[in-house]
């Protein structure tokens, strides 16, 4: 097992050909995850666990208020990543995960992820209700501007292939985990 360091948006390149899987800790995030692992391992290629801390506290000089940061917020990511790589190895035992913390957007996170990776799995709330909210949502910014195919799952066992996947070759028959 392998942990990349915390910090800012690194620009760091991920595995080449590495399933690439959003985590925030969150139940559909875990559902994703778990997903992400058994994909990986069926294509024998690395895992990364991404999760994206982009919230107060992250950034600027140490200190209070909104705009400073606290000195155990990237710990407390960085933690969380680590929760995700063991959720995936306990899933798929043997599989070479990696961890990563990005200070940044969960969507450019995990668009710039896409670059190298062959396959980019995220959660999935639900339906929104809100179309404002919709256009703000995670899913819709990784889906529209990946550099790779992008899953997004809901619930435990369904997923939805969502792409511009055409341009990459025929889509991923989620259920049966086969191309075509």
């Amino acid at each position: 097992m392998t942990y990349l360091d915390v910090g800012a948006w690194s620009g760091r390149t991920y595995p080449l050909g590495a399933v690439v899987a959003g985590y925030d800790g969150k139940e559909h995030g875990r559902a994703a995850l778990v997903w992400a692992a058994q994909e990986a391992a069926r294509r024998d290629a690395p895992l990364v666990v991404l999760h994206a801390a982009n919230y107060p506290g992250m950034t600027g000089p140490p200190g209070t208020g909104l705009h400073h940061r606290d000195p155990g917020a990237l710990e407390a990511a960085d933690e969380l990543t680590a929760r995700g790589v063991a959720e995936a190895v306990a899933a798929v035992p043997g599989l070479d995960v990696l961890g990563a913390t990005e200070v940044a957007s969960a969507g450019r996170a995990l668009v710039e992820a896409s670059r190298k990776a062959s396959l980019v799995v995220l959660g999935s709330r639900g339906h929104r209700r809100l179309v404002g909210t919709w256009r703000r949502s995670v899913g819709l910014e990784v889906t529209s501007r990946a550099y790779s195919p992008v899953v997004v799952v809901r619930g435990e066992s369904a997923a939805v292939h969502v792409t511009r996947a055409d341009l990459l070759g025929p889509p991923l028959d989620c259920r049966r985990g086969a191309r075509g």
